[in-house]
């Protein structure tokens, strides 16, 4: 382990078997009866000095001894890992996350209310559960721990937790009446502003969620054209619609008939797209314009105007690129309009509000449809907005964006690689927004590894979920912890690979997959 962990001062390398992966097997000899186990293997072996070639041969002609050199691992090693990591860097505490978890499962169906932020998402048995309050970029757990915070609650707090200004526009709007009884001036000035800032608005109307805002435009563009296909890419939140037939995750409850209208198609692939344009009569193409991939030179263009060609509206869904990765949102930084565009996280820095804007032809099908609720206008969130949006565009956000999220990117990616798990994990993404992924190797599975890494990422106080959100609150000093940290944890994936002693070293519960972003 000391060596693996001082790869700067030593020269580590790979012996590549040409028999393939035989790192299931164990050749150590820590007890009287390995050595008597070595003896007969050699003894089947026909020279007297076998390379590795010929002992794995010997080893795999007899299934007793295959068995005893794949059956066991190197306790005394995983043991020696396990009290230097406490040693090192102490478990948190979690007695009263264990309290809260208990008390909420009782109450609330799967103890949370936003499935992304449960406690199988977080190294159940391991990790927090519960959150006390937020500061800046960090947060205190119900236990006193504090964490660097990457969730950012989703995606929302683009300031920082408990941002000064954000508390004296809220308090100012509450303290006059949240919710009055009818149009407030704010209405007006948070719509002027949002058509101001994002190119394809020219009429804005809030909702409280991300899913209000996608759902919105959908209903829009089905009455404008007449048509009830929907064709999609990527995520677009909980409602019926977005859900189709082949998601296979959560779609109970929805009818198989409505899940049929919803069409998805792969990214980047124009041909892919125009095909099943061609099959139905479509009412609109709704993706994010970016996620995971950087679209093609051309690609976001060739969307625009194979939907128009077929009859659809195009919608982009910037719940979460919109003041992010420019403050007119990803249609502003790749300069292309879509007819309608929803937004929510980041306009508001945590406080409940969505968007949906678009050109005026697009948006006169709100003159008819039914898209109205009882909080649509009251004030605290735009008057949130309102706050938000000047910080943003006073500190350049975006441009912090892009800077940190590079350092981060390029920092993971580059341990990654230097631990010899850059073939199975890598920050994907773009820079103000970066998800880690996770694919089977070394035996495991991708979940299981992501697990693991993530308890080390907890272990060094960094709330890590695997999606890396930044807010202004984000300096070169959480930088350099994140970098640390990654490093560390890496170290100990590494150890816990090579000991064959992934789930060994796992203390809390595998995490949990709740949906798909395809």
């Amino acid at each position: 382990p000391f060596i693996l962990e001082q790869r700067e001062r030593f020269k580590i390398s790979n012996y590549e078997n040409p028999l393939g992966d035989q790192s299931s097997y164990l050749w150590s000899v820590d007890r009287r009866e390995h050595l008597d186990l070595v003896k007969q293997l050699l003894q089947k072996c026909q020279s007297k000095q076998p390379d590795l070639h010929e002992l794995i041969v010997a080893a795999e002609s007899c299934s007793e001894l295959v068995q005893a050199f794949t059956r066991r691992r190197n306790e005394g090693a995983i043991e020696t890992l396990r009290q230097d990591l406490e040693q090192r860097a102490p478990a948190p505490v979690t007695t009263e996350s264990r309290v809260w978890s208990e008390k909420a499962i009782r109450l609330i169906p799967a103890g949370t209310q936003t499935l992304s932020k449960g406690v199988g998402q977080f190294g159940k048995g391991f990790g927090p559960s519960h959150l006390e309050c937020g500061e800046g970029a960090y947060v205190i757990d119900v236990d006193g721990n504090r964490f660097l915070d990457y969730p950012m609650g989703l995606g929302p707090i683009t300031l920082g937790h408990g941002h000064p200004a954000i508390v004296q526009a809220v308090t100012e709007a509450v303290s006059k009446g949240n919710s009055l009884s009818l149009c407030h001036r704010l209405e007006y000035d948070l719509a002027e502003r949002i058509v101001d800032i994002v190119p394809c608005a020219e009429q804005v109307r809030f909702g409280k969620n991300g899913s209000d805002a996608t759902s919105a435009c959908i209903r829009a563009a089905r009455a404008l054209t007449g048509r009830d296909y929907v064709a999609r890419h990527g995520y677009h939140g909980w409602q019926d619609w977005s859900i189709e037939s082949t998601y296979g995750i959560r779609s109970r409850g929805v009818p198989e008939a409505v899940m049929n209208l919803t069409k998805t198609f792969p990214y980047n692939d124009l041909a892919a797209l125009e095909e099943l344009l061609q099959s139905e009569s479509f009412a609109c193409v709704i993706m994010e314009p970016v996620n995971l991939t950087a679209p093609l030179p051309g690609y976001l263009a060739g969307v625009k105007e194979l939907a128009h060609k077929y009859g659809a509206l195009l919608i982009f869904d910037e719940v979460i690129t919109g003041f992010r990765y420019h403050l007119g949102g990803a249609q502003a930084h790749f300069d292309i309009k879509p007819d309608l565009c929803a937004m929510g996280k980041g306009v508001a820095n945590g406080v409940p509000l969505s968007l949906v804007c678009g050109s005026r032809d697009a948006m006169k099908a709100f003159d008819e449809i039914f898209f109205s609720f009882t909080f649509g206008g009251e004030t605290m969130g735009l008057a949130a907005a309102l706050a938000t949006i000047d910080l943003l565009a006073q500190e350049d956000y975006a441009g912090h964006c892009w800077t940190y999220g590079t350092k981060l990117q390029q920092g993971y990616n580059k341990l990654a690689n230097a631990y010899g798990f850059g073939h199975c994990t890598r920050a994907a993404g773009l820079a103000p927004w970066t998800v880690i992924t996770w694919d089977d190797a070394h035996g495991w599975r991708g979940m299981q590894l992501k697990t693991l890494f993530q308890q080390e990422m907890l272990r060094r106080r960094i709330l890590f979920s695997g999606s890396q959100f930044l807010s202004l609150a984000h300096g070169d000093e959480e930088l350099n912890l994140t970098i640390d940290a990654y490093r560390e944890s890496f170290k100990v994936l590494r150890a816990a690979v090579d000991n064959s002693a992934v789930d060994a070293l796992t203390i809390g519960q595998e995490n949990e997959v709740i949906f798909r972003r395809g």
